[in-house]
């Protein structure tokens, strides 16, 4: 075990290193999302007015809505995986 004497050291060497904004761990932050990949998540479909009977055809207006939304989200959703694998292999840097 270490004395408590040889840790001072240690930690003012790692709080230094903090301090002036050097990496501990070699690592850096990845570049922010595209603005597009972050809103893409926000849109919701709009929610049937409580209370009121939808007929048929707004029943399959409502599904329409749907898959529209899903669709792009799981465009959207592809986009950052594969942003994610890029950044993993290194092709972003």
């Amino acid at each position: 075990m270490l004395a408590p004497k040889s840790l001072a050291p240690t930690a003012l060497v790692l709080s230094l290193m903090m301090l002036t904004g050097c990496s501990i761990s070699g690592r850096s932050l990845p570049p922010p999302l595209p603005d597009d990949l972050r809103t893409c998540f926000d849109e919701l479909v709009s929610p049937p007015v409580k209370g009121k009977r939808l007929s048929k055809g707004q029943v399959y207006d409502k599904f329409g809505e749907f898959i529209v939304l899903d669709e792009k989200k799981s465009s959207c959703g592809r986009r950052l995986i594969a942003r994610d694998d890029a950044l993993r292999t290194g092709k972003i840097p």
